[in-house]
């Protein structure tokens, strides 16, 4: 969801405010990562693909003060003056498709469990429930990759490997019922 524009200038302008003096601090608009006390690289830290200025990268989602990109958008131009424009992120359908698959055959899995007494399908189908949702949660539906940090993306990797097998495994067969149908349809059976 974009962020509100009022919200947004009002950031920008603390942001500017703090680092009027000292732009090339840890931080600023021309600066390096915030490091602590030791020297040490803060984690959670990532820079900007809009303009490059460093920032932190929460769970709940990133803006850059500097130029307003967030989760979810492209830079595809500058406009004279260099600031980016942003256009929304294609949905990712075939990385959408394989959360479902994981998440539905985790489902399919925790419910044979049950009824077939199975505690290990059970607890098999439950860790992939759980990593599916969390897929789910951190794409938004399948909306966000690009710009994601590289933790985010291992995260979801599980799901996206799972459902891709599963998905590999349903197309031949999906394909087999779809050339049964048309050949008995057509009588050429």
């Amino acid at each position: 969801m974009p962020i509100k524009t009022e919200v947004f200038q009002q950031r920008k302008s603390e942001w500017l405010t703090r680092y009027a003096d000292c732009p090339d601090a840890p931080g600023g608009p021309n600066g390096s990562p915030v490091v602590d006390e030791a020297g040490n690289v803060l984690k959670g830290q990532m820079p900007c693909p809009g303009c490059g200025v460093t920032f932190f990268h929460s769970p709940a989602g990133a803006v850059c003060v500097n130029c307003g990109w967030e989760l979810g958008l492209v830079p595809i131009a500058r406009d004279s003056d260099g600031t980016p424009t942003f256009t929304p992120e294609r949905r990712h359908k075939i990385m959408a498709v394989s959360i479902f698959f994981c998440t539905v055959f985790s489902l399919i899995a925790v419910i044979a469990g049950i009824a077939g007494g199975s505690a290990g399908e059970v607890i098999a189908g439950l860790l992939g429930v759980a990593v599916g949702v969390i897929a789910w949660k951190i794409t938004r539906l399948g909306r966000v990759w690009w710009g994601l940090p590289a933790v985010r993306k291992a995260e979801c990797s599980p799901a996206l490997f799972v459902g891709g097998v599963m998905a590999a495994f349903v197309f031949p067969f999906t394909l087999f019922l779809v050339w049964l149908i048309w050949a008995t349809a057509s009588r050429r059976l």
